[in-house]
């Protein structure tokens, strides 16, 4: 949930910066999207590998 929240700030943050005016907020909210949406990806593939049944797993 924490993730999601952070992408969810990042882009409206992200999409009211002006990089004509302020290039290194553009850039910092940028990163905070790319950083909370990869951390929500690893939460999601988290999740999903330990709600898998032992006996499915692969080797």
């Amino acid at each position: 949930m924490l993730s999601q929240a952070a992408v969810a700030l990042a882009i409206v943050f992200l999409g009211t910066s002006d990089p004509s005016a302020d290039l290194a907020r553009t850039a910092f909210w940028a990163v905070i999207l790319a950083a909370a949406s990869a951390t929500q990806d690893i939460v999601a593939d988290a999740y999903r590998i330990d709600s898998l049944d032992r006996d499915l797993e692969g080797p």
